[in-house]
């Protein structure tokens, strides 16, 4: 009985943890979505823009906010990054 219990400690836990490893590896249509953001000059952005301590937003280019009293850029991004 003692050996059915230490052999249920460590069998049951590795196959529920090789379970979830497989659950969560990309498929291939996401391996070739990674592919496609890699090679992509914009990556795994839909679009980047400026947002301005005023409230205006900008699109992006060197010191967009300067005018605007400064501000932080943020990307957003692709349905597929998202996903």
């Amino acid at each position: 009985m003692k050996s059915l219990l230490i052999l249920l400690m460590f069998i049951l836990p590795a196959s529920l943890w090789a379970n979830s490893e497989a659950t969560t590896l990309p498929n291939k249509e996401h391996s070739q979505w990674l592919k496609q953001m890699k090679e992509s000059s914009q990556g795994p952005f839909k679009n980047v823009k400026w947002f301005c301590h005023d409230g205006t937003i900008l699109p992006p280019k060197a010191y967009a906010c300067k005018k605007h009293g400064g501000g932080v850029q943020h990307g957003n991004y692709t349905k597929q990054t998202k996903t």
